[in-house]
């Protein structure tokens, strides 16, 4: 593994140009398959990513009340920023369903 030391110096470097000086780590495997076989890939992806989408919606606007944070002008999805206006309560419950969910194949001590 290798890390950038201009993102290092230059953190901003991540955001404007995440793909190119921005890189923050470059991490090699023995075997690439085995590494991937795990990973959703393609259009399993894809979908995971829309059903996040949906989840993420329908936890910081929860159908049937009034909007907690701003949404976009569709109503559709919470608008930039919105996190934001979390209070604690909000941000313990974000944390435990999209950051840190149980993961039921991860043994328990």
């Amino acid at each position: 593994m290798s890390a950038n030391a201009k993102a290092q110096s230059d953190p901003s470097a991540v955001v404007r140009d995440p793909y190119g000086a921005g890189w923050i780590a470059s991490i090699w495997t023995r075997d690439h398959h085995a590494a991937i076989t795990p990973l959703r890939i393609g259009a399993a992806a894809t979908h995971f990513l829309r059903e996040e989408l949906h989840r993420l919606a329908d936890f910081m606007v929860p159908s049937g009340t009034m909007a907690r944070v701003p949404v976009m002008a569709d109503g559709g999805l919470p608008g930039k920023g919105s996190a934001a206006s979390l209070d604690d309560a909000a941000w313990e419950s974000f944390s435990r369903q999209f950051v840190n969910p149980a993961d039921e194949s991860t043994p328990k001590a």
